[in-house]
């Protein structure tokens, strides 16, 4: 018989975590679809639940001046009406679902749900966000491109759980975000898209593009990015051919239900394109 457990504390949610593997739930917009079983039977959840919505020490936006920390169960919504979160992430939190979905779902539940087509991951990607992982024998710090390693796999072990996500606040000249989806509410990503630049004069000091849904993971490549950091912007059109083959080798988008591959390509460098042809 599954048990469903409510932990007064964080520190009694890891004492559980130190024991047996749990189903951890917070708005459960995710969990409730994967879990769900026919109409009248109880979801199968796999594991005891463990539900960690009303911990105190997994709420709150908190701003420093260089970065903002943002509790694991901190509802999409209020991040969305915080003006200390960077644009980007607002931007992208702004796209899911719907007002009511939002006020349910939370970070660290698009974090753990480890999809390609989790929509905060593409900005957090961009961003250099970190994901703090706590249990009983300490916390620990992860870029969280090193958080997510497949579809739904994570790093994060069965004694820990997501505490918050720290948000660099990084300077930018200009940022851009989409998502193609067959509607704009309620709607997976077909493809999702985010960039940001920094320019200093009409040199490009900073460059960042990452996609979403093309991949088993986000699409983000360093590599390519420092072969466009410290051109002019007047060069971008020589060197725009070569930038969109460098990521059409580095995205592997599938066919499922959503789309197909070959649109979904295109859609990503149709999106990329338009972004660099836009820097100025």
């Amino acid at each position: 018989m599954v048990r469903h457990i409510r932990p007064k504390t964080l520190a009694d949610a890891l004492a559980f975590l130190a024991d047996d593997p749990f189903c951890l739930m917070a708005g459960g917009t995710d969990v409730m679809v994967q879990k769900r079983s026919m109409a009248g039977v109880e979801p199968d959840y796999g594991r005891d639940v463990l539900y960690i919505r009303d911990l105190s020490e997994l709420k709150g936006i908190h701003h420093d001046g260089s970065s903002v920390r943002i509790g694991a169960a901190e509802p999409l919504e209020n991040i969305l009406g915080d003006p200390y979160v960077p644009k980007l992430l607002r931007m992208a939190v702004a796209d899911i679902a719907s007002p009511a979905i939002r006020h349910m779902a939370t970070i660290g539940g698009n974090i753990g749900n480890a999809s390609p087509a989790g929509d905060t991951l593409v900005a957090l990607h961009v961003l250099d966000a970190c994901v703090v992982l706590a249990s009983q024998s300490g916390k620990r710090s992860l870029p969280i491109r090193n958080v997510i390693t497949g579809v739904r796999k994570t790093a994060i072990r069965d004694d820990e759980l997501i505490e918050a996500v720290v948000v660099p606040s990084v300077p930018y000249t200009s940022v851009s975000w989409t998502k193609v989806g067959t509607r704009r509410a309620n709607a997976l990503s077909k493809v999702a898209f985010a960039g940001l630049v920094l320019l200093e004069g009409d040199v490009i000091k900073d460059f960042r593009m990452a996609f979403g849904a093309v991949s088993p993971t986000i699409v983000r490549d360093r590599t390519i990015e420092k072969t466009v950091i410290g051109h002019k912007v007047s060069d971008l059109t020589t060197i725009l051919k070569k930038t969109l083959e460098a990521y059409d080798r580095v995205i592997s988008p599938i066919d499922d239900q959503r789309s197909d591959a070959a649109y979904r390509r295109q859609a990503a460098m149709n999106l990329a394109r338009d972004f660099i042809e836009q820097i100025d």
